[in-house]
């Protein structure tokens, strides 16, 4: 039996399970792609990217509302900016803000997995010497394990 605090706290372990490299180095997405496929295309395109699915610390760089877009900046990882959309985000968001999410790229987009924590501005340094302190200690094979 498993008891959460808060609601969300299921929300955050599913995520974790179906996506992460827990089981032989796979995913629970990538084992059902290999063993079952997609049933039509977009199922395919679907299981694809939540096996291409990373998590982060973003710092949104703008909000593009017409778009319903947000701009974001990978603060673990030197990559180029990263578009997103996120109807709710672009809504409710702040330049500057902080979100560790999950990344789920498609050929054409980015979306999020569902899950995110969200930061204030003004906590980059905190965050970043506080993970990588964290990082230091955790004793995990996948760094994408610890990272979550």
């Amino acid at each position: 039996m498993i008891v959460f605090e808060e609601e969300y706290e299921q929300d955050v372990l599913m995520d974790f399970l179906i996506n992460e490299r827990i089981n032989e180095d796979k995913s629970l997405a990538e084992t059902y792609l290999q063993l079952h496929g997609g049933n039509n295309r977009i199922e395919e395109d679907i299981l694809n990217a939540l096996v291409s699915s990373y998590t982060s610390l973003f710092k949104i760089k703008a909000i593009i509302e017409d778009d319903k877009t947000v701009i974001l900046e990978d603060l673990l990882k030197e990559t180029e900016r990263i578009n997103l959309i996120d109807i709710s985000l672009s809504k409710t968001a702040t330049p500057e803000m902080l979100l560790f999410i999950r990344i789920v790229p498609f050929e054409h987009f980015n979306m999020t997995s569902g899950i995110s924590f969200t930061f204030p501005a003004g906590r980059t340094e905190y965050l970043l010497r506080y993970f990588r302190r964290i990082m230091r200690r955790l004793k995990f094979q996948r760094e994408e394990i610890a990272r979550f």
